[in-house]
């Protein structure tokens, strides 16, 4: 029999702050901190007719510290602009990432029901998901940004139609849509087996 499993286990600390104090601004901003256990592959299998057990854990501990600052700005009383920035420091064993991740959207009500919206943002993901399959194995694996696996970014563009007609009833119709671009996807090779693949962490 064996057992396998991919594991995390976080301890997190959030600071979470509103400043309403300028006209025609509503400022948040915060700081986030996680330390990360991670344990991508953990692997044990015992031999009940040879009392043979073997025990294979990667592991990797990693703290990560998120800054946030976003402003929503009234221009007019129908049009709206969301400006902010998120940076994250993640470090790894060998190597550390900072990563800036800029948004700026904006608002236009054409009238009390109906409204337009354009973004864009940028995302960082320190924390990579990847798939592994084998003869009747198969699993997925939650592996950390390493000195060889930088963190995964995305850049996305959107624009949504949002209609609200003056009914009785509270609906509302929304049209979306974006374009998104992935950068620094993780992947195994197609005929990868988890159990005979070197984790260098």
């Amino acid at each position: 029999r064996f057992h396998k499993a991919s594991k995390i286990q976080d301890i997190i600390l959030k600071y979470d702050f509103d400043y309403h104090s300028i006209p025609d601004h509503e400022i948040e901003f915060g700081l986030h901190s996680t330390l990360h256990f991670f344990k991508p592959y953990d692997y044990n299998r015992f031999d009940l007719l040879s009392d043979y057990e073997i025990d294979f854990t990667v592991k990797q501990t990693s703290p990560e510290l998120r800054f946030y600052v976003d402003d929503r700005i009234k221009l007019t009383d129908r049009i709206y602009l969301n400006a902010g920035l998120h940076a994250s420091f993640f470090h790894a064993i060998g190597k550390s990432y900072l990563s800036l991740e800029p948004r700026v959207s904006s608002e236009f009500n054409l009238n009390p029901s109906f409204s337009i919206q354009l973004g864009y943002s940028r995302m960082t993901q320190n924390i990579h998901l990847v798939s592994s399959s084998g003869v009747g194995l198969s699993t997925d694996l939650w592996v950390p940004s390493t000195k060889q696996i930088a963190p995964g970014k995305s850049d996305q563009l959107g624009i949504s139609f949002h209609w609200k007609p003056e009914t009785t009833i509270p609906i509302l119709c929304s049209v979306e849509a974006y374009y998104k671009k992935l950068h620094n996807l993780a992947e195994l090779d197609e005929n990868a087996v988890l159990f005979q693949s070197d984790f260098d962490l």
